[in-house]
């Protein structure tokens, strides 16, 4: 079945397995990435890798105690939410 968001669903996906697994360190993540490919055709490595890099720099930024990952805002309206900030 083919995905109408592939990038969402692999990000979402990783946060789950990252917040089930209490995956943290660097070597266990890699694990993760390695896995994603591995079970997935080429034609979505692109996506898998660009989740997987906004994973991390989602896990490298300091977050609210009442974060949680698979309830997190859709991309768009983070932007929208910090352009009317800076407005």
């Amino acid at each position: 079945m083919e995905s109408e968001d592939p990038y969402r669903d692999f990000r979402l996906s990783m946060e789950e397995m990252v917040v089930a697994h209490g995956l943290r360190d660097w070597e266990r993540l890699e694990e993760l990435l390695v896995w994603y490919l591995r079970v997935n055709g080429k034609k979505t490595h692109g996506f898998i890798v660009g989740a997987f890099v906004d994973l991390l720099a989602g896990l490298a930024s300091p977050l609210p105690p009442s974060f949680s990952p698979s309830k997190s805002m859709e991309m768009e309206e983070i932007k929208e939410e910090e352009g009317s900030r800076s407005s």
